[in-house]
């Protein structure tokens, strides 16, 4: 019985490993050793067979316990041996440390006579003119952001991850053990022909978030996760759910945006909108807009929304954890001597010398038949480990972005189809419509990548019509090459040379006249600073916002026996026609018309462009007819045509 508990030991053992098939078959032969040796020792005391194995099994400890230690062992080979709780279960575990590094291909190498690196400051350190995506600012999370459906807590929890050729279900089936977060797989997954228990996982990385370990497991496979209720489900992407969120758009409203640009920011987020067939829709209530979406475009939505409500000067929508510790690793000046030496060596030489993770896409290398262990020649010092890495993938048509914790190698073709989100803050860049113009046709135009605007494929350019905001699609090298634009457009000072001294497009004020009703203008003026926005009509900085009401005298022109005049509503009331054969009824009917002639007014309003758009919005709520155009400088309404009336202070009435 004890022989066969001591077995079950050793199977329950090899399962808990997170360790290559080869390193639990040499685990399993050494502790194999190590008891029949213990048990000889045991034996010569006088005790029983059984009585020595269970006294053995005792002293290497709990079977789970033991597991994590051997992997945690497994990680640092033969710097540290973790000692249990007798010198048994030690002498033990330092000769699994010697198996281990036998079979474990990680640490397979050593820095070696081809291959030389150093990281000492040189005398004058060179400078990485290749500037990469800026870290996002810190900022108070936004409402949008605090939906915990969307954006449950454990997402963000960080934790470590050591996985040598482990099946991707023992990987889902570890972080519900230690997390105890259900990992699901869709049917869809095993109709795809992609069998977790098969699909082998190899990653190793110190430090990144729980929603990052998920990318790193679905989107090589083609796969991607959804997480409802504290459940992550795995699937393919023809399997995943439409749900349904309200997404309120009163605090960008607010800030001076319209619906109509807000709901284009929202079908921004997928190109899969298909609102007739109820596949996926979206319906505007009041300021809420309604969305019925698959849960990774939800997410978007709610993380564009809330980065043009925030506005930062930069906000990156990719995910990237301890990007700066990465940023400032590609900053580092590295000596490197590299003479036929393997792809897959380098890459796991640089990223063990400074310490940060740099992952092959091995997926898309298999794609273009390409050979991980393809040599590479490189001798290069003190240069930044930016330009070592551009120079030493561009001749094999390879290239690496930040995503998801780590730097990813991968080939071109497969970086320029993966496209992330960038929300721009240019309103100091671009205080005028024009300005915006001219900068957004300066991206299309002076970056390398495609645009739909120019190519009909390729990345996206959108500019809200509020607060000088730039949401920008496009591959990390546009994205970098954009910023670089902005940062010397910045340093020339665009913005103030060519706007003078025009003050931010948001408080600039406009003047505008709104033509109606003379009734309900003078209503109007007198009750409209208090309506709208009550705390802007003061006076700021010497600028004054003001009401005026202006109103026109009756001036009649006749044509064709109609009364008309500029400012004057006219209606035409057509009689009833008497059906009877009375002779008296066949008068010509023109000399029967009524004609109702209603002064119309205007009222002349100076805001800013948000405080407007309020008032645009209540005349639409309260359903009144009104014709507002902007009034340029020296410019009277109506061409002039205002009669007898004349201008006055807010409140009066001509």
């Amino acid at each position: 019985m004890p022989e066969q508990e001591f077995e079950i030991y050793l199977t329950l053992l090899s399962r808990l490993l997170r360790l290559s098939p080869s390193q639990k078959a040499a685990i399993s032969d050494e502790l194999r050793d190590h008891l029949e040796q213990r048990l000889g020792d045991l034996l010569q005391t006088g005790v029983s067979r059984e009585e020595a194995i269970r006294i053995a099994m005792e002293e290497f400890g709990d079977v789970t316990g033991l597991a994590l230690d051997l992997t945690r062992v497994s990680r640092t080979p033969m710097k540290k041996i973790v000692v249990r709780s007798t010198i048994a279960a030690s002498v033990a575990a330092a000769g699994i440390v010697f198996w281990i590094s036998l079979f474990a291909p990680e640490h397979r190498l050593a820095a070696p006579p081809t291959v030389q690196a150093q990281q000492d400051k040189p005398a004058v350190q060179p400078v990485d003119k290749t500037p990469r995506p800026a870290p996002p600012v810190d900022r108070k999370i936004s409402a949008l952001l605090d939906d915990q459906e969307l954006f449950p807590a454990f997402l963000t929890k960080q934790l470590e991850a050591n996985f040598d050729d482990t099946p991707l279900s023992e990987v889902c089936e570890f972080l519900q053990e230690t997390h105890s977060i259900p990992i699901m797989f869709h049917p869809s997954v095993h109709d795809e022909g992609v069998s977790p228990s098969e699909v082998m996982v190899s990653l190793h990385v110190k430090s990144l978030t729980f929603e990052e370990l998920l990318n790193h497991l679905t989107r090589p496979r083609g796969l991607v996760w959804e997480a409802a209720d504290g459940i992550v489900r795995v699937t393919t992407p023809d399997g995943t759910q439409l749900i349904t969120r309200h997404f309120q758009l009163h605090p960008l409203i607010k800030r001076g945006h319209s619906v109509n640009s807000l709901l284009d920011v929202v079908r921004l987020a997928t190109n899969n909108w298909e609102e007739n067939n109820g596949v996926a829709a979206t319906a505007l209530v009041g300021e809420t807009v309604i969305v019925r979406q698959p849960y990774h475009t939800q997410r978007l939505i709610a993380r564009m929304l809330a980065a043009i409500e925030q506005q930062q000067p930069l906000t990156l929508l990719a995910t990237c954890s301890g990007r700066d510790q990465l940023e400032a690793a590609l900053r580092k000046p590295t000596t490197v001597e590299f003479s036929d030496v393997p792809l897959n060596e380098t890459l796991s030489f640089l990223s063990e010398l400074h310490a940060i993770p740099i992952l092959l896409d091995k997926r898309a290398l298999d794609d273009e038949g390409m050979s991980l262990e393809t040599p590479v020649k490189l001798i290069l010092r003190d240069r930044p480990l930016s330009k070592i890495l551009d120079l030493l993938l561009a001749d094999l048509g390879l290239t690496y972005i930040l995503r998801d914790g780590v730097i990813w190698v991968t080939t071109k073709a497969s970086a320029e189809e993966q496209l992330s989100w960038v929300v721009y803050n240019i309103s100091d860049l671009a205080p005028s419509e024009e300005l915006q113009k001219q900068l957004s046709d300066a991206i299309l135009r002076s970056t390398s990548s495609k645009w739909i605007e120019i190519n009909q494929e390729g990345g996206i350019l959108f500019a809200t019509d509020a607060d000088g905001c730039l949401l920008v699609k496009q591959t990390d090298l546009a994205q970098t090459e954009i910023q670089a634009l902005f940062e010397q457009l910045r340093r020339q000072g665009i913005g103030q040379v060519v706007g003078g001294d025009q003050p931010n497009r948001r408080s600039r004020l406009v003047t505008k006249y709104y033509r109606m009703s003379s009734e309900i203008a003078a209503d109007l003026c007198k009750t409209l600073p208090s309506l709208v926005e009550p705390d802007k009509w003061a006076s700021v900085d010497g600028e004054t916002r003001s009401i005026h009401l202006v109103a026109s005298a009756p001036q009649f022109d006749q044509v064709d026996g109609v009364v008309s005049g500029g400012t004057l509503e006219v209606q035409v009331l057509h009689p009833v026609k008497d059906k009877s054969n009375r002779p008296e009824a066949k008068v010509e009917e023109s000399s029967v018309k009524s004609v109702v002639v209603r002064p119309r007014s205007v009222l002349i309003i100076r805001q800013t462009q948000q405080v407007h758009r309020e008032i645009q919005n209540l005349l639409s709520k309260l359903n009144i007819a009104s014709e507002a155009a902007t009034l340029e400088p020296g410019e009277r309404p109506f061409g002039g045509m205002m009669g007898g009336g004349g201008m006055g202070g807010g409140g009066g009435f001509f």
